[in-house]
């Protein structure tokens, strides 16, 4: 297995991207690798999730979403016809994780990780996502920090799942007793009631709670226990706790020694409509558990991994640490918290945070160009929208919260902040910002780089107060 580091996120203006950059100096088939990478390259994301079971990606719905994340590529070759494979570049958009093609397994960080590669920004928003309520997780890097990656999801999975009820699926259970429910097994019968004790060894179908499903959840979860990472993840909240017990109670013929079995069982799954939370969760198991057994070394794998959107990670991250603002979150996935852009309300449409009347933010995580005062530009369509949000919110400020990458915190003014004012008769004297979030670059400590960006997410707050505090005081 050959694990490729050298991608990172939006590196599609990035001079360092050809595969001869991204392979280890010793490496020297790059044909090879590059006929692997092909069949993949400029796919959009809801056919790779289609043709490829083990992909696991997130936000799990990727044709509600609205930034279009199914229309993402997970990656782009150019020149992939070339005289020299090992100068064929790779690209890549907003997603990040790893995925593996055969004897390849190939990490996109985030591109606020190129300097230490150690995932700390991607790590940090994940747990704030889906552990709010812990304070200190155990952090690793490497493969350990791949196999990290999975076990993010196991405990959000596992609750959706547990919402639609606990899987009931038919198994064939044997018998050995005095009530007869089922088939006589006459061969056991023998073997162990001769001669007669009362008892009649037979088989039964019967609609279970412990079955191949809940016991391939059952083994994941044992192996989760092993690590000092799946502990603290198990036990993040009463939620989770529940669930694992839950599980543990359904399973009372678990053992361990049936751990290869039951993952075969759960090779090609055909469980109920009515369960569809199970599906994600039981792909997610499959990779946890031939992570650790396989290291994903079957020839015939096609395309795995987990991909996590960017975009969509950054705007539930920034929901979390602007929560103090009682900014509105709009939810376009379940149709809720939407705005409406005519008086019949007909047309909805979905802000990343607004409050009525007051502001509009919109989260922009993708590479965003600036200038020597460090202001961004963004696209017009992005100055549309916020325009159109503004004066149908009556909002008089709007703004745009991105990443930016520092090695030195640096302080802003109200003036630096300031992208420009609308021009034009309104009813209210419209500006328009821009709100960095300083995500440090010195530290290789995840301890240490939580501590900086904790305070770095309180300047955010302050700035965006502050710019309020100036328009309506």
């Amino acid at each position: 297995m050959l694990r490729i580091n050298g991608l990172f996120d939006n590196n599609y203006n990035s001079q360092y991207k050809s595969l001869k950059y991204l392979c280890p100096e010793d490496f020297s088939q790059f044909e090879q690798l590059r006929e692997t990478l092909k069949p993949y390259s400029r796919k959009m994301l809801y056919e790779l999730q289609e043709q490829n079971p083990n992909l696991i990606v997130f936000p799990a719905d990727i044709q509600d979403t609205k930034d279009k994340i199914h229309d993402s590529v997970l990656y782009t070759l150019e020149n992939e016809y070339g005289e020299y494979p090992e100068e064929t570049e790779i690209t890549t958009s907003n997603l990040m994780g790893f995925f593996g093609i055969d004897s390849y397994e190939i990490h996109i960080h985030s591109r606020f990780d190129e300097k230490f590669r150690n995932d700390n920004f991607l790590h940090y928003m994940l747990s704030k996502v889906f552990f709010p309520n812990v304070v200190d997780l155990p952090h690793s890097t490497g493969a350990d920090g791949n196999l990290n990656l999975l076990l993010f999801a196991f405990p959000v999975l596992l609750n959706n799942a547990l919402k639609q009820g606990l899987i009931k699926e038919y198994q064939t259970h044997e018998y050995n007793d005095p009530n007869i429910r089922g088939v006589i097994d006459v061969q056991r019968h023998i073997r162990m009631n001769i001669p007669f004790n009362g008892k009649v060894a037979y088989k039964i179908r019967e609609h279970s709670r412990d079955n191949f499903t809940t016991q391939l959840i059952r083994h994941t979860i044992e192996f989760i226990k092993t690590t000092d990472f799946g502990r603290a993840i198990l036990e993040q909240d009463e939620t989770t706790k529940e669930s694992v017990s839950i599980i543990n109670e359904a399973t009372p013929s678990y053992s361990r020694n049936d751990r290869q079995f039951i993952i075969n069982k759960n090779l090609n799954p055909k469980i109920h409509p009515f369960y569809s939370e199970y599906t994600p969760l039981q792909k997610l198991c499959i990779q946890i558990l031939r992570y650790e057994c396989l290291d994903f070394k079957d020839e015939n794998e096609g395309l795995y991994g987990i991909i996590f959107d960017g975009a969509w990670l950054w705007e539930e991250y920034l929901n979390t640490i602007l929560a103090e603002l009682n900014l509105v979150h709009a939810e376009n996935k379940n149709s809720s918290k939407g705005i409406r852009l005519f008086s019949d309300r007909s047309y909805w449409n979905y802000p990343d945070f607004y409050k009525t009347g007051e502001f509009i933010l919109d989260a922009k995580y993708k590479k965003l160009s600036r200038d020597e005062n460090m202001r961004i530009t963004v696209d017009s369509a992005d100055y549309h929208q916020m325009i159109t949000y503004m004066r149908v919110q009556d909002a008089p400020v709007g703004g745009f919260v991105y990443p930016l990458a520092t090695e030195k915190t640096r302080s802003f003014t109200i003036d630096d902040l300031l992208i420009g004012s609308l021009n034009g008769e309104l009813s209210l004297p419209g500006k328009i910002y821009h709100f960095p979030l300083q995500i440090p670059q010195t530290q290789f400590e995840y301890d240490k780089f939580v501590k900086d960006i904790i305070s770095n997410e309180n300047s955010l707050i302050g700035n965006i107060n502050e710019v309020i505090i100036s328009n309506y005081f």
